[in-house]
C-alpha cells in the first residue's frame, strides 16, 4: 500500500482519486488506533499532538478527495450523446473533457459508482460535498477546533441541517391566510416538536423538515371556535400527556379519545411498533352529534404518507357533525373543511 503523506497533491483521474480515498481511509484507521493507544499510555503531549496533527491532515485530504470525486460526478456527461453539464460552477472545461473521454453515465451514476468502487448512495453524498464546499471547510474547522478528525458524515450533517433550515424558512415565508369567522367543528394536528428516524444502514436522527411549535406556543393559540364546538386534536405518543393541559388552556372539556389503527408505523429500537395514533376529543359548550351509526372510538385505515391523516376519519366527522368545519395545520385540502396552515395546498 502506498502511504499518503501530508501535503500530497490530489491525483487527477477518478480511479486514482478512488484509490487515494481507500488508502487514506485505511491509514486513518491505523492512525486513530495509534492515537487511542498513546492516550491510554499517557505518552508525552507533544508526541500525541503530532500524531493527531497527522491524522487531521490526512482526514482533510480524504474528504477533499471525496469532494473532488463528487465534483467530477456532477460534471459527468449524459448517457445520450455524452452532453456536458455546463452549469456546474465547480468543474473546469478540462474536467469535462477528461470525463467525456471516460464516458461515465449520469443516469443514477451507476457506471461511475462502479468505477470508484462505492455504492451510488455514497457517490451521491460526495456530490453533496461538492455542491457545498463552504460546509466542507466548516466541518474541517470544527474538527480541528474540537481536537477531532474530520469525516464526511459531519459535513453531510451540516449540509442536511442547512437544507432543512432553508426549507423551513421557505415555509415560514409562505403566506398563510388566517381563518375567518368561527367554526362548529375544529380538527387540529399541531406541529409537535419531535424527532424522526431515517434508516439506511444505521439509524440517523434528524429533525423534521417543517416549522414546529413548543407546547407553550400551542397552548397559547386562540381557537376560532363557536360557542358550541367539537374539537378533535391529533396527538403523538410522546406528547400525549400534554394534551390534557392543552385542552385546559383552550377551554376544551375532554370527553374521550379516538384511536386510529394503522397498517404499520414507527418502531423505536427495543420497543413495539406504534401502529396507532390518538385523536383527543373535547367540547367547548354543548355541541351535539347528528348521527351515531357506525360511529366508533377505534377505526382502521391505511397509511398514505408521512403525517398524512386518513380520509376515513374526515368522512366520519363529516357524517356525524353539522355546521362549519376547519382543519388546522393539515397539509392537504379536505372536502367539507376550511383549511389553515402554511403547508396546505
Amino acid at each position: 500500500m502506498n502511504l499518503i503523506k501530508s501535503g500530497q497533491q490530489l491525483p487527477a483521474r477518478v480511479e486514482d482519486l478512488a484509490q487515494f480515498v481507500l488508502i487514506g481511509t485505511e491509514q486513518l484507521t491505523a492512525v486513530r488506533a495509534a492515537i487511542r493507544a498513546l492516550d491510554k499510555l499517557n505518552v508525552a503531549s507533544d508526541v500525541y499532538h503530532q500524531k493527531l496533527q497527522e491524522a487531521q491532515d490526512l482526514g482533510d485530504m480524504v474528504i477533499d478527495a471525496k469532494t473532488r470525486i463528487g465534483e467530477l460526478a456532477l460534471a459527468a456527461p449524459k448517457a445520450t450523446g455524452h452532453q456536458e453539464n455546463r452549469g456546474n460552477r465547480y468543474v473546469t472545461q478540462e474536467d469535462r473533457e477528461t470525463l467525456s473521454a471516460q464516458r461515465f453515465s449520469t443516469s443514477e451514476k451507476q457506471e461511475m459508482a462502479v468505477a470508484v468502487g462505492v455504492k451510488p448512495a455514497t457517490l451521491r453524498e460526495w456530490q453533496q460535498l461538492a455542491q457545498h464546499p463552504e460546509l466542507v471547510e466548516e466541518a474541517k474547522q470544527q474538527a480541528r477546533q474540537s481536537g477531532e478528525i474530520v469525516g464526511s458524515t459531519v459535513a453531510i450533517q451540516l449540509i442536511k441541517k442547512q437544507q432543512k433550515q432553508e426549507e423551513i424558512q421557505v415555509l415560514k415565508e409562505k403566506e398563510v391566510q388566517p381563518s375567518t369567522g368561527f367554526y362548529d367543528v375544529i380538527v387540529i394536528d399541531p406541529p409537535w416538536q419531535m424527532e424522526k428516524i431515517e434508516r439506511d444502514v444505521a439509524p440517523n436522527q434528524v429533525g423534521f423538515d417543517y416549522p414546529t411549535m413548543t407546547i407553550e406556543e400551542i397552548k397559547a393559540m386562540d381557537l376560532p371556535a363557536e360557542k358550541n364546538c367539537h374539537v378533535f386534536m391529533w396527538i403523538t405518543q410522546k406528547h400525549h400527556r400534554h394534551g390534557f393541559d392543552i385542552f385546559d388552556a383552550w377551554g376544551v372539556n375532554f370527553i374521550c379519545e379516538f384511536v386510529w389503527h394503522k397498517n404499520g408505523g414507527f418502531q423505536p429500537f427495543g420497543l413495539p411498533q406504534f401502529n396507532h395514533e390518538y385523536v383527543m376529543y373535547g367540547r367547548i359548550g354543548t355541541p351535539t352529534f347528528i348521527d351515531f351509526k357506525n360511529f366508533f372510538t377505534c377505526f382502521n385505515a391505511n397509511r398514505t404518507g408521512h403525517s398524512a391523516k386518513p380520509e376515513e376519519f374526515y368522512e366520519t366527522i363529516r357524517r356525524v357533525t353539522a355546521g362549519k368545519r376547519i382543519d388546522i395545520f393539515n397539509r392537504r385540502k379536505i372536502e367539507g373543511y376550511d383549511t389553515w396552515g402554511n403547508q396546505a395546498v
